[in-house]
């Protein structure tokens, strides 16, 4: 026993002697000197730490902010992958900011100044997306002829409705697949029952939006002394037939059809 005590003193007194050179060496150097050539890794300037990053820097007075308007789809088609890349999280970074300070307005019961700062944002933003996506279906056309879309085909859902699906691999085949059965079934005579009246609701929808859309240029008309060819220049005033989901219903259902044939 006093033959293993004294064993762990002798180590013990080795790691503090070992520790105390150590010390020595580190409080001889020029700690100032050392210490200026360490680079941070902060980005931000180096007045702001923590999360000052997510505010602006000034009081809530209400004076309006000098901004510039978002960025063009040909200014960004000029732009390397990864300059655009950079600007990306820029913007992101902006946009975070702008929405923490609008929620703070909110709370302190003030108009947030200059809100159109968030869609100038977004909008940079939708571009940038709107770039990268063509260089990357230009890729896929210069390398594999093809635009890198999935394939999608009309089927039916558990009550009849037609709805487009994205074509992928099934480890079962669907011949013998109970739940794709049974969630994708063929049409049969119950569905006949409740199909008009599914399509009979989208043609309300649809006529409703064109009888507001009609009220709203009636009401601009009168209001601002307006003719009809004026109103037609105006593409927030057009019916848009992209989001019509009446027409995409039909469509579907002559693409059924034809695939029975």
């Amino acid at each position: 026993m006093e033959i293993a005590i004294t064993t762990a003193r002798r180590y013990m007194t080795t790691i503090c002697l070992r520790c105390l050179r150590s010390h020595a060496a580190i409080k001889s150097l020029n700690i100032s000197r050392v210490g200026a050539q360490v680079t941070s890794f902060h980005t931000a300037p180096r007045l702001q730490h923590k999360l000052d990053d997510f505010f602006e820097m000034f009081s809530f007075n209400g004076d309006e902010v000098a901004t510039g308007r978002p960025w063009r789809l040909d200014e960004l088609r000029l732009k390397s992958n990864q300059d655009l890349h950079k600007l990306w999280y820029v913007l992101l970074k902006e946009r975070n900011k702008l929405m923490t300070m609008e929620d703070m307005y909110a709370k302190k019961k003030m108009e947030f100044v200059n809100p159109e700062r968030i869609y100038k944002v977004e909008e940079s933003m939708e571009n940038i997306l709107e770039i990268v996506q063509e260089r990357d279906t230009a890729y896929r056309l210069l390398e594999f002829g093809d635009e890198g879309q999935s394939d999608t085909y009309v089927s039916r859902n558990a009550v009849g409705i037609p709805y487009e699906k994205t074509k992928r691999d099934h480890y079962i085949p669907k011949e013998v697949n109970k739940k794709h059965q049974l969630l994708n079934p063929e049409y049969e005579a119950w569905m006949g029952k409740h199909l008009p009246k599914y399509e009979e609701r989208l043609r309300r929808i649809r006529n409703r939006n064109i009888r507001t859309l009609k009220r709203k240029k009636e009401a601009l008309m009168k209001q601002f002394d307006m003719t009809e060819e004026e109103l037609e220049e105006i593409e927030e005033l057009k019916y848009d037939e992209s989001n019509d989901e009446l027409k995409k219903y039909l469509k579907m259902t002559v693409q059924l059809n034809d695939h029975k044939k």
